[in-house]
């Protein structure tokens, strides 16, 4: 039997890099020994804030991304995939702020944005999800 993938919540812009490929590392302060496939969910609550400061980290460590503009941010839903591979609390990333890394290898975004409430933590979908894609060998 298939484990069916787990759900995670990020706040936006966090949520778009992920999903789009840019963040390899996903900072908790909690250990987790999950490996595989995981849907990314862009939770409803961020301050204009908050963004900017998302803004203002992503300018110093990867000034070649461009972040959609704070009214864009899909919030409220799953907007995408990513598959982890690992736990760390050390990592050359430019992303890793600690003190735990949930190493990223895939990152799939998708096209419309499917509409579920959040959760803290891991958790499952009460809703059917698109299928991960083949992970390769």
């Amino acid at each position: 039997m298939t484990q069916q993938p787990r759900v995670l919540s990020l706040t936006q812009p966090w949520a778009w890099l992920v999903v789009n490929g840019y963040k390899d590392i996903e900072n908790r302060r909690w250990h987790t020994k999950y490996r595989g496939w995981c849907y990314i969910h862009a939770a409803k609550g961020v301050t204009r804030g908050n963004y900017s400061d998302v803004v203002a980290f992503t300018k110093d460590k990867a000034p070649h991304i461009t972040l959609p503009p704070f009214a864009d941010c899909k919030r409220g839903g799953v907007i995408g995939m990513v598959r982890f591979t690992d736990c760390v609390q050390a990592s050359e990333s430019p992303w890793f702020f600690g003190p735990f890394g949930f190493v990223i290898a895939q990152a799939v975004a998708f096209d419309e944005m499917i509409p579920l409430t959040g959760h803290l933590g891991f958790f499952n979908a009460p809703i059917e999800l698109p299928p991960p894609p083949a992970t390769p060998a």
